[in-house]
Formats: structure tokens, C-alpha cells, sequence
């Protein structure tokens, strides 16, 4: 293949991961996708009680109607992780999109694929949801101040709040 035909290889990547990040970007923005995320702040609330983790361990592959939004969560990060895997997304750009959200709900989303897997003896389920958490945990580590380029200058931003210092 030529020159010619790679650069226009490239540009139908380039072109396949914009189309991606703006589905996902879509996706993410959605009112309804941010219910789900803020009900997944509130999880440890609903797995203390064994009722409802007893409904969640239940042996078909679907979640129970008051867990439907889960299902829809845990399967937006699953196909994410293999859009990241299999380079339709470049793992870097996803990382610094989406780790700090990420690893906010991760302790609350972990348990659930953890103790699903058991229960429905599917150690792969989900894995690459995980791959994409084990991505943007290596990511946070190497980068825990962020990426912004080391050379390049940097604005001017305005005198704190004095109620920022109550918060820290």
C-alpha cells in the first residue's frame, strides 16, 4: 500500500474515533445518562440492604425493573472499554476523559461486577469495562496532577473563594 493509501487510512480512523467520542460525548451529557450516574453515587445506600442485593444476584442475565438503569451503565462502560481495546478510541484520549468520573463511581460499580460474576459464573462479564478502570487507574497514577503540557504557559486564574478553604 502506498502512501496515498495510508494517510487515507488514517483519515478514516481519525474519522471513526470523532464519530465515537461524539456518540459517547452525546451519550454522557444526557439527562438520562446522568440520572444513572447519580444513582450510582447512591448504590452503597441500596446494597445495605440484602433484599435488594439478593434481586441483583439473580441467575438471568437481566436486572430486576428498579435496576434496569444499571444494566444500561454497566453496558455503556463495557462497549466504552472496547471501543478503547480495540483502538477505535485512543486509550490516552479516553483516559484523560474519563478517568476522574470513572474512578469516582468505580467503588460503587465493583461490587456489583464482582458479585454478578459469581453469581452468574461469567468471570468475563464486563471485563472490559475493568479494562478501561485498570487503564484510567494507571493513567491517574502516572499523570496525579493532570496532563497539562509541562512547557506550556499557563492563565492567570482569580483569587479563591474564601469558602474553598473550608471544604479542603
Amino acid at each position: 500500500m502506498g502512501n496515498i493509501g495510508l494517510i487515507q487510512l488514517r483519515h478514516v480512523r481519525a474519522s471513526n474515533q470523532i464519530a465515537a467520542l461524539n456518540e459517547t460525548r452525546e451519550r454522557v451529557e444526557s439527562p438520562e445518562f446522568q440520572e444513572f450516574v447519580r444513582k450510582a453515587r447512591e448504590l452503597p445506600r441500596y446494597m445495605a440492604d440484602p433484599a435488594a442485593r439478593r434481586r441483583l444476584l439473580a441467575p438471568e442475565m437481566d436486572f430486576p425493573g428498579e435496576f434496569q438503569w444499571l444494566l444500561v451503565l454497566m453496558y455503556f462502560y463495557e462497549h466504552l472499554g472496547i471501543l478503547v481495546k480495540n483502538g477505535v478510541i485512543d486509550r490516552t484520549i479516553a483516559c484523560e476523559t474519563w478517568a476522574i468520573p470513572l474512578l469516582t463511581y468505580w467503588p460503587n460499580l465493583a461490587p456489583i461486577v464482582a458479585n454478578r460474576r459469581e453469581a452468574l459464573h461469567t468471570p468475563a462479564l464486563w471485563e472490559n469495562f475493568e479494562y478501561l478502570m485498570a487503564l484510567c487507574k494507571q493513567w491517574i497514577a502516572t499523570h496525579p496532577h493532570g496532563a497539562y503540557p509541562p512547557n506550556a504557559p499557563r492563565v492567570s486564574l482569580p483569587e479563591l473563594w474564601p469558602e474553598v478553604t473550608d471544604v479542603t
